[in-house]
């Protein structure tokens, strides 16, 4: 994890960016998935990372909820009396309130920069993010926050964040495509606005920055996995469905096409390749009953 970062500026431009760029076209542009088979999916992923079922309680919180795809598949799970969505940006949040509408479902909302969890002491059952740790400022200072709205047993459990190999490859593979785009963008008097992304995703993860991070916990799990889904969706489905998102046929093709990918994965890369050259850190753990 870097340590020469400027927090408040950190912060600013990920609201910012958030806000005007990612909360229109998040969900087409990552082909968030609500359909049965893309909860199960997802389910099964923090399940598998915690190690088993996700219990009944009263609360649970999405951090860096985003457009609220975590906090909407938990609603829709019915495991909670309450579901809120936690974000730095106001525009992504109205997003997933619109989605939990649409979907039938009751999500609320929290703005927050996540310095301070608005929420009381030992409050809270379960905690849920996914790929928002590598946007803040300092996720060992989060999670120390996330101890402390957890009730004793009370679980956490995060996924999607870049290894530092995982990084380094998608960059690598997607570099050319997003020269591309933005070279027809330019030649259509269309240039994207520049942004600082370095200020954006911050962070990339090795299995000691995840230690750092679960200190004070119990039950602490780590999983890495994921290889051909990351670098053909980082590296090339992303770019494409900037241009077809939103299109049934060509949705469905590119849905197929991951599918097989996590195929792939799950039954050959994650299981012969060193932890090491996996795409994404996960990591779940639980406040101690004494703590």
């Amino acid at each position: 994890m870097r340590t020469d970062i400027d927090a408040l500026k950190v912060i600013d431009l990920n609201r910012k960016f958030h806000d005007e760029v990612e909360a229109e076209q998040y969900d087409t542009r990552m082909g968030v998935d609500y359909s049965s088979e893309g909860r199960e999916r997802l389910v099964g992923e923090l399940e598998r990372v915690l190690g088993g079922p996700i219990e009944p309680g009263t609360l649970a919180l999405d951090l860096g909820s985003g457009t609220g795809k975590l906090a909407i598949i938990l609603s829709l799970l019915g495991r909670h009396e309450r579901v809120v969505a936690v974000d730095v940006s106001e525009r992504m949040l109205a997003q997933a309130e619109r989605s939990a509408a649409r979907l039938g479902c009751r999500v609320e909302t929290r703005v927050s920069d996540m310095a301070v969890l608005p929420f009381e002491d030992r409050s809270v059952d379960l905690v849920v993010g996914s790929a928002f740790l590598h946007h803040l400022p300092d996720p060992v200072a989060l999670m120390k926050e996330v101890r402390r709205v957890l009730r004793p047993g009370g679980r956490f459990v995060f996924v999607g964040e870049p290894s530092r190999t995982g990084h380094v490859m998608a960059e690598t593979l997607k570099a050319p495509w997003v020269a591309l785009v933005r070279t027809l963008r330019v030649l259509r008097g269309r240039p994207a606005r520049g942004w600082e992304h370095d200020h954006i995703d911050v962070h990339t993860f090795t299995t000691s920055d995840m230690r750092r991070m679960s200190e004070g916990f119990s039950d602490v799990r780590f999983v890495a996995e994921g290889f051909a889904d990351h670098a053909v969706e980082q590296g090339f489905l992303v770019l494409v469905r900037r241009v077809v998102g939103g299109n049934r046929v060509a949705d469905a093709v590119l849905d197929g096409i991951r599918n097989a990918l996590l195929f792939l994965d799950h039954r050959f890369f994650d299981r012969v390749l060193p932890p090491g050259m996996l795409a994404c850190v996960k990591l779940s753990g639980a406040r101690p009953l004494d703590g």
